[in-house]
C-alpha cells in the first residue's frame, strides 16, 4: 500500500505501536498495519460518534495507488460533500419558512472555499 510505504518513509513521521500493530494518525484518518499478517486499515476518525469508521472502498483505492496525501484529501472531500448537502437542505427549509439564511449561506460559502481548494490540490494528484 503506497499510503503506508509514503508514511514510512517520511523521517519526520512517528508511528505509534503497541503489542499488536503500528499506527498513525494525522488530518482525521487513521492507518494501522497488524503484525500479525500485516493487513491495513484506514479509518476515518472524523466521526459523530466515539468510534473509527472504516473508509470506503473507493477512499481506500486512493489510499491504496495515490498514497497518503491524497487520500486524505479524498476523504476529506466526501466530508464536505456530505456536509454541503446537510448545509443545502437547511438552506431550503429557511427559504421555505422565510427565516433569515445568512448565517447558512456564510458556513455554505465556508464549506465550498474549502470544497473547491481540496479538490485542486487532490486533481494534481489524478492527473499525473
Amino acid at each position: 500500500m503506497k499510503a503506508w510505504s509514503d508514511l514510512i518513509s517520511d523521517k519526520y513521521v512517528t508511528m505509534y505501536t503497541t503489542e499488536k500493530s503500528m499506527y498513525y494518525i494525522d488530518k482525521g484518518i487513521r492507518i494501522e498495519r497488524f503484525n500479525d499478517g500485516g493487513d491495513i486499515i484506514v479509518q476515518n476518525t472524523m466521526t459523530n460518534s466515539e468510534k473509527f469508521v472504516k473508509v470506503t472502498p473507493q477512499q481506500y483505492e486512493v489510499f491504496e495507488n495515490l498514497g497518503w496525501y491524497p487520500g486524505i484529501l479524498r476523504v476529506n472531500i466526501d466530508i464536505i460533500d456530505s456536509k454541503l448537502i446537510k448545509v443545502n437542505y437547511l438552506m431550503k427549509l429557511a427559504l421555505n419558512n422565510e427565516q433569515p439564511t445568512e448565517k447558512i449561506y456564510a458556513d455554505r460559502e465556508k464549506l465550498l472555499l474549502k470544497y473547491f481548494e481540496y479538490k485542486k490540490r487532490f486533481n494534481k494528484f489524478v492527473d499525473l
